[in-house]
């Protein structure tokens, strides 16, 4: 989703949340079995904090927003 409110293009895989997460193909990109999977060159993140702060990094605009955000 922040991908696309970003404009950034990606090529999504789809999984099925049953088991395709612990096939080999899966495995030999991330071990830990986690959904979401950023892979860039020879870079592969796996964390969703990491790859919202890496993208917002690379693509500071436009702004990113925050699922939540409270303001006083």
């Amino acid at each position: 989703m922040a991908l696309r409110e970003k404009q950034i293009a990606f090529e999504p895989i789809a999984l099925n949340l049953d088991g395709d997460q612990f096939k080999p193909d899966f495995l030999a990109i991330n071990l830990f079995h986690r959904i979401s999977v950023l892979v860039k060159e020879d870079l592969t993140v796996v964390e969703s904090l990491a790859i919202l702060n890496d993208r917002e990094a690379k693509y500071p605009t436009p702004t990113q927003s925050i699922p939540g955000e409270t303001y006083l």
